[in-house]
C-alpha cells in the first residue's frame, strides 16, 4: 500500500473514532420522537395511506429490502398492492434495541415482529431493523430503512 492510501485510512479511522462519541444513546424522552415517526410509518404502509407517508418519509428515502433497494415510488407502490389484497390485515409490535442521536441525525434499531394475515391465516414474520432519520425543518422524517429477516420462532 503506498503513503497516499495509508494516509487516507489512517484518516478516515481517526474521523470514525472522534465522531463516534457525537451519537450518545438518548433518553426515552429523546428517544420518542423518533420511535413515534417509525411506528407511524408502518401505521402508514398498513393503510396504505400515501399522503401520511409522504409526511413522514424523506423525498430520497430508501428501503433496503430482500437485497433489493425500494425508492419511494416503490414503497408506495408495495402498500397499495397489500392493501388491495383482500383479508389482508397485518399487526405491528416493536422491540427497540438502541437509539442514538447527534445534531439532526438518528438511527433506530429495533425488531420487528408482524401478524400478517392473508386468506384468513396469520402468521408472524420477524425483523431487525435499522433506520436512519433526519432532521428537516424541525421535524424527524426517515431516510434510510435496512431490514433483515429473521428466521420464525
Amino acid at each position: 500500500m503506498n503513503i497516499p492510501a495509508l494516509r487516507f485510512l489512517f484518516l478516515l479511522l481517526l474521523n470514525v473514532m472522534l465522531a463516534a462519541p457525537a451519537f450518545a444513546q438518548t433518553t426515552a424522552n429523546e428517544a420518542q420522537p423518533l420511535h413515534d415517526v417509525i411506528e407511524k410509518t408502518f401505521d402508514a404502509l398498513n393503510r396504505a395511506d400515501t399522503a401520511a407517508l409522504k409526511d413522514l418519509l424523506t423525498n430520497e428515502v430508501h428501503f433496503f429490502e430482500y437485497g433489493e433497494s425500494w425508492d419511494m415510488e416503490r414503497v408506495r407502490k408495495i402498500a397499495l398492492k397489500s392493501a388491495e389484497t383482500p383479508g389482508f390485515h397485518r399487526v405491528d409490535s416493536f422491540d427497540y434495541v438502541q437509539t442514538k442521536q447527534s445534531g439532526n441525525a438518528a438511527w433506530v434499531t429495533y425488531y420487528l415482529k408482524s401478524d400478517i394475515t392473508r386468506n384468513g391465516k396469520t402468521e408472524a414474520y420477524y425483523w431487525m431493523e435499522t433506520v436512519i432519520l433526519v432532521k428537516e425543518k424541525g421535524r424527524w422524517r426517515l431516510d434510510v430503512l435496512h431490514s433483515t429477516r429473521l428466521e420464525k420462532k
